[in-house]
């Protein structure tokens, strides 16, 4: 079973109350709110997601489902709403930011990161070498495709969240080198010890601590950087046994 598979086998049927697909980011809440990036497809191609008008009212685990789907705004609404059925209660959550765990981490070694994370540049002095893996290369970035043929020089890897929603999550946690420290993080993680079944070492994500700041912030086009009313956490495999 892929990781996709099981996340959606592990999604609790509650009542999806509300779905947001805003600019930015993605929101659907049943259980509680659930985040995730919006990924849009390409601008040929304007599709719509599945059952759009009809969504509120089904069960969360049906909406899961939508993460199978290779319509990349049927699949962050999908995530979302795995990430609204989660139960966090109960589980050790550090506030803790998923910069400074890979620097504590990995610090002097190599760095891979798959995503173009806005604090790059703060952190690549601290470490031998920094791998930037982007589909969209930057300057000093490197193609996707070089995934295969380079990730493995990486001691530490942070790996964009947004790989549950474009499936490329599976070949990117092959590509790792046994071993070395992996960290899933950005708004579509799923904050759930499940991860650490697929070769995660830490997920950082974020709960929403205060919906009547954060929803009209999502609503009117704002980044996830921006956003208030949430809180961002980390889960450690290592805390966990």
């Amino acid at each position: 079973m892929n990781v996709i598979e099981s996340l959606i086998e592990s999604t609790t049927p509650v009542l999806v109350r509300r779905v947001l697909t805003g600019c930015f980011n993605t929101v659907v809440q049943s259980r509680g709110w659930g985040l995730a990036s919006t990924l849009k497809p390409p601008s040929s191609r304007h599709e719509a997601v599945p059952g759009a008008g009809s969504l509120v009212g089904r069960n969360a685990k049906e909406l899961a489902g939508l993460a199978r789907s290779d319509n990349l705004l049927a699949a962050s609404v999908g995530i979302a709403a795995i990430n609204s059925a989660l139960d966090t209660t109960g589980l050790p959550l550090k506030e803790l930011n998923a910069r400074e765990l890979l620097v504590s981490k990995g610090k002097g070694g190599v760095l891979g990161m798959i995503g173009h994370f806005p604090f790059v540049e703060k952190v690549r002095h601290l470490f031998s070498d920094t791998l930037v893996f982007e589909l969209d290369p930057q300057k000093g970035d490197l193609p996707a495709e070089d995934i295969k043929k380079q990730l493995k020089q990486a001691d530490v890897v942070a790996i964009t969240a947004t790989s549950l929603i474009n499936h490329t999550f599976d070949e990117i946690i092959k590509s790792c080198r046994k071993g070395s420290y992996r960290v899933l993080l950005g708004p579509s993680t799923p904050v759930t010890a499940e991860l650490f079944n697929f070769g995660i070492d830490a997920v950082s994500g974020s709960i929403v601590t205060d919906a009547d700041i954060f929803l009209p912030m999502v609503s009117e086009g704002t980044p996830f950087r921006k956003l208030a009313g949430i809180s961002h956490v980390t889960l450690l495999k290592e805390d966990m046994n």
